[in-house]
């Protein structure tokens, strides 16, 4: 961060003089790696991140690019040339260009986006936007090594070399005649082998396939299943189409933990720059009524069925937040480990109930222990009053509880929304917390009520 402060300095000083030299950026920014160079431009005015990309080397300017975020590179799109832009996308890799075209044409429309393409990369692009964007098909590249299943070592060796980037070529593909995917093996495997030997011979049959349609979740799920740095693609007749590899993965696995974490808070995903904030609240809006009503009716039944209690020991309030807050922790700490193993494909139906019983049992000790440290606390700061033991023992008695209630539920519902095939983290967050609250304040006002509990 502090060499990126350095940089951005020292670019601001010089982009503010009359004009701007390629020797001198090469210098500056030759130790910088891409993702650094597009996080510095991001902090720069449109006009500095033209000036200082149309300085950039092709290689170094594909790579920026894909780096930068949508508003950026749409900035950049905008400005330069529509003949770099070409030059430019003509140095990325086939899924990265798609991407970059898809967001283009967001803005400009699919034609004008695919004119962005040059002729004999817009061939082998197009078909990669046919496919959804949230779907394997649309993180998969075509920059990959297939070989007959026939080939020897030797062939498949001879095949490897110079004919795609290898930053993406981490396994070898068989294939029949008709392009059906028969085997893989590792270029670990292939090296070891001598040059003769048949790929036949040393490849790993039946692999770990993707249909392209697959949503990019479940795609993550099966790479952190199996350990896998590279899936192929196949088509309904297993005719191999491309690979998803694991690099292409890493920005999923951090929008997928980051919307999971907004929809368990009760918010939608939005930017909250580039979303105008009455759109962020119609979206936010319903998931705070919703809370709001579920208060509203811990209100009314305090105020209605509890009322004879409230008068008689107004210091009950007092030890509702306490009750509240360690129930709702616990209740989403259940939430966020069902999510979890949900979202790595740990969980099967099968396991339900142990799982279940496991979140309850540790919700009743950690309710024990809570609720003993809660009560003896209660009790000790009441002590000149005669329910103060009481109090102690409501206290206590509420915690256990609001603990195992919500340990139960904050692990049932993600599994029930899991059934019903709908995302487990788009409800929960408020759900439990509306809960924790509902049963919390009500079963400590029932006990406190049950054992006519007054302060003197």
């Amino acid at each position: 961060m502090e060499k990126n402060q350095a940089v951005i300095q020292e670019l601001t000083s010089i982009l503010e003089r009359k004009g701007i030299a390629r020797e001198e950026l090469d210098d500056m920014l030759a130790m910088v790696h891409p993702v650094d160079i597009a996080f510095i431009l991001e902090d720069l005015t449109a006009q500095e991140k033209f000036q200082v990309f149309r300085l950039l080397d092709l290689e170094t300017a594909a790579a920026v690019l894909v780096e930068l975020d949508d508003d950026a590179t749409r900035e950049v799109v905008n400005l330069l040339p529509t003949d770099h832009v070409q030059r430019v996308l003509g140095a990325m890799t086939p899924d990265d260009a798609a991407s970059t075209v898809r967001l283009i044409a967001e803005e400009k429309g699919r034609d004008a986006a695919l004119a962005f393409l040059a002729k004999n990369q817009r061939g082998i692009v197009k078909p990669l936007l046919h496919y959804g964007e949230d779907t394997a098909g649309a993180l998969m590249t075509t920059n990959f090594i297939a070989v007959p299943v026939t080939a020897t070592a030797a062939e498949a060796v001879k095949a490897l070399q110079g004919a795609v980037q290898s930053n993406t070529v981490i396994y070898i593909y068989a294939i029949d005649g008709s392009a059906v995917l028969k085997g893989v093996l590792s270029l670990r495997t292939l090296l070891r082998a001598t040059p003769d030997t048949k790929i036949l011979d040393i490849m790993t049959t039946d692999p770990i396939t993707l249909p392209s349609g697959m949503d990019q979740e479940e795609v993550v799920r099966i790479v952190k299943r199996y350990s896998l740095q590279a899936v192929p693609v196949v088509d309904p007749q297993d005719r191999i189409l491309g690979v998803v590899t694991l690099d292409s993965l890493m920005e999923v696995m951090q929008e997928e933990a980051g919307e999971d974490m907004l929809r368990m808070a009760g918010a939608d995903i939005v930017d909250s720059l580039s979303t105008a904030t009455m759109t962020r609240f119609r979206m936010r809006l319903p998931w705070l009524l919703l809370t709001l009503a579920g208060e509203l009716f811990i209100a009314l039944v305090l105020s209605r069925v509890f009322r004879s209690t409230l008068e008689r020991a107004a210091i009950l309030g007092a030890y509702i937040p306490a009750i509240a807050a360690t129930g709702g922790n616990i209740g989403l700490q259940s939430t966020t480990i069902i999510i979890r193993m949900l979202g790595m494909g740990r969980f099967h139906a099968g396991q339900a109930g142990k799982v279940l019983f496991s979140e309850l049992r540790l919700g009743i000790l950690l309710g024990i222990a809570c609720g003993a440290l809660a009560g003896l606390a209660a009790a000790g700061l009441e002590h000149s009053s005669p329910s103060a033991v009481k109090l102690g023992v409501a206290v206590f008695l509420a915690m256990v509880s609001a603990t195992s209630a919500t340990s139960l539920v904050g692990a049932l519902e993600p599994l029930i929304m899991h059934r019903l095939k709908f995302d487990p983290a788009t409800a929960c967050g408020p759900f439990v917390t509306m809960f924790n609250d509902l049963f919390g304040t009500f079963v400590f006002f029932t006990i406190a009520h049950a054992m006519s509990f007054t302060v003197h």
